[in-house]
This record gives C-alpha cells, sequence and structure tokens, in this order.
C-alpha cells in the first residue's frame, strides 16, 4: 500500500491524538468512499444538482471498509467519539428507539476513492447540500468535511453555532404528549446506583465522632448518646477552669472524646483554649491556688513535690511565683 504524509486524520469522526512533529500517513489506494444517512421518517424528492434522494440526507461522511456503520454502535468501542456530535447522535438515537433500521437508510455516493479525493468529495457534497448550523441544509455535520473529525471543537464558526442553536431553542416547551412518553419511559427502571452505594457502604463501621457530629449538626441532644452525669460534667468545667486541665487530660481523664469534652463546656459558656505547638498557653487558676503556691514555696517546699501536691504542670508554678515578684531558687535535683 502507498503512502504520502498528510496532517489529516484517517476516519472523520475518530480523531486521532497526535504531535504536531510527527505525521500521519495519508492513504492513496482507491479504498475509500463517501456516504449519506438518510432520514426515513422524512419521503420524497430530494434534489441537489446532480444528487437525488427519496429520503431527506442528515449527515455525510468518509471511510473505508465498514466505516460507514460505526455511528449506529454509540455504546460500543467508539462510544467516547460518537458523543461528540451530539446533534447526530441524537438523531440517530431517536431513529433506532423508533424503530427504523438505519443500516437500510444509508447511501454510499461514490466509492473507490483515495483518501484525498474522499475528503474533497466529502466536503463538495456537504457545500452542496448544506448544513443546519448554517441554516442552508439539513445536514448535521459540524465541519464542511475534509477535516478528518466531525467535531464541534474543530467547527471554525462554533460560536456562531452556538448562538444560533440557543436562539433556535429559544421559547420552546415540552409538550403534555412528550411529558407522557418520558415518564413512561422511565417509569420501573431501575436506579442501579442506588444500589452500588448500598452495597459499598454495608459493614461499614462508621466513627463514633461523626455520628456524634451528624446528631449535633441535626440539632439532636449528644447526651442522648453518650450520657454524661450532672456531676462529672461540673467536674469537667471546674477541671478546665479552676485546675488548668488541658482538653486532652480531660479527655484520657474521663474516657471521652475531645468532640465531647468541647460540646461539655461549650454548654456552659466556656471558651475551649487553643494550643499552639512550642507556645506554653495563658492557664487561669484561683487566687486560692495561687496563694497556696506561694505558701508552700515560703516554706522552702521544692516545687516538684509543690507540681504533685496541687497536680498542677511545673510552668504554672512558676508564672505563679514570678507574677507575685519571688525568686525563684535553684534546685538541685536529687
Amino acid at each position: 500500500m502507498n503512502w504520502v504524509y498528510s496532517s489529516i486524520d484517517d476516519d472523520d469522526d475518530i480523531p486521532m491524538r497526535r504531535s504536531q512533529s510527527v505525521p500521519v500517513l495519508f492513504g492513496t489506494d482507491p479504498i475509500y468512499y463517501v456516504y449519506v444517512y438518510l432520514d426515513p421518517r422524512r419521503k420524497g424528492m430530494f434534489e441537489y444538482n446532480d444528487l437525488h434522494f427519496d429520503y431527506e440526507p442528515f449527515y455525510v461522511g468518509k471511510g473505508k471498509g465498514n466505516r460507514m456503520y460505526e455511528h449506529l454502535k454509540p455504546y460500543n468501542q467508539y462510544a467516547r467519539y460518537n458523543k461528540q456530535n451530539t446533534i447526530k447522535n441524537n438523531l440517530i438515537k431517536k431513529l433506532i428507539q423508533l424503530g427504523y433500521t438505519l443500516s437500510d437508510f444509508i447511501v454510499i455516493i461514490k466509492n473507490n476513492l483515495t483518501e484525498n479525493d474522499a475528503f474533497n468529495y466529502e466536503q463538495e457534497i456537504i457545500t452542496k447540500i448544506g448544513r443546519i448550523c448554517d441554516n442552508k441544509g439539513p445536514l448535521t455535520n459540524l465541519t464542511l468535511g475534509g477535516e478528518g473529525g466531525d467535531t464541534f471543537s474543530r467547527n471554525p464558526n462554533k460560536e456562531e453555532t452556538r448562538k444560533k442553536l440557543s436562539l433556535s431553542n429559544t421559547g420552546h416547551s415540552v409538550t403534555p404528549e412528550t411529558k407522557e412518553k418520558l415518564k413512561l419511559a422511565f417509569t420501573g427502571r431501575e436506579i442501579k446506583w442506588k444500589e452500588k452505594i448500598s452495597a459499598t457502604l454495608t459493614g461499614r463501621i462508621i466513627p463514633r465522632e461523626i455520628i456524634q457530629r451528624i446528631k449535633y449538626r441535626k440539632g439532636e441532644s449528644n447526651s442522648s448518646f453518650i450520657s454524661v452525669s450532672l456531676a462529672v460534667e461540673t467536674e469537667i468545667v471546674y477541671n478546665y477552669s479552676v485546675e488548668g486541665y488541658t482538653v486532652k487530660a480531660l479527655k484520657d481523664k474521663y474516657n471521652l472524646s475531645l468532640y465531647k469534652i468541647k460540646t461539655i463546656l461549650n454548654k456552659y459558656g466556656i471558651e475551649v483554649r487553643r494550643y499552639t505547638k512550642n507556645k506554653p498557653i495563658k492557664i487561669l487558676i484561683s487566687d486560692a491556688v495561687e496563694h497556696e503556691i506561694i505558701t508552700h514555696y515560703s516554706m522552702n517546699m521544692p516545687i516538684k513535690e509543690i507540681c504533685l501536691s496541687l497536680n498542677l504542670s511545673r510552668y504554672l508554678i512558676v508564672r505563679t511565683l514570678k507574677n507575685a515578684n519571688i525568686e525563684i531558687r535553684k534546685e538541685r535535683n536529687k
């Protein structure tokens, strides 16, 4: 088989990914043809100069082998390409649903062509019959042919075509008969995506934290999910506000989630402190506790023993002593 170089794709409805630096081979053997799709609903005498059809044409293409039948397979291996010309594909789908055998309404108007001749003849026929997007004819082709791909993105007048289609659809309303047909078409149809979601979620364990958040957002009481007595709530509030406990320490002490601890504190109007890495957070302690710290330290009690006695951190004790202008003694580690 002989070939020459070209920048055109092989099949007109199957675009190929190619690099600009790599040329596409262009066949010179006379194995190509130009075909026309006819609309079986529109019977009559349709003449375009030397062309005569018994039915109105709606698409012109070029190909070889079984290329002309590929448009009838929107769900096979060419589905991703056939979705490009939605006007043509929707019309073919509609005609098939109406029961027409479209393979009987495909006409080869010229064969035994080289690829270059097929492209030129395709362009000539499309120009002669006219396209819908140009308001010059019935063809659903998006390009004038000879470009190796009937796609909307390759249409040089795509913006103008888009505006024309928008204006043509403006003010159109769906008739009651069409609504009834759509209703009957979807009645009894199985919704498989619901079954897939159900099968995916079956057996999955939802964390307690997520359930609590969902209940909280819905306005439900979290105490109904994890009951906490009033005495425990009071103790949590006291330890956080007075004793200087952190939320994490309260979580470990009462075996509750961080979300539950924060919910209890917010319930009593207590703002939760924010902690940052490598930066101490100011914690408030009562005057009685401060007085007890100063008293113990004045009696020469080591800071380590004060920490164990009052269950406070060394940072809190040192900060309290510095605020009282008490000099910190150097203690030896025993």
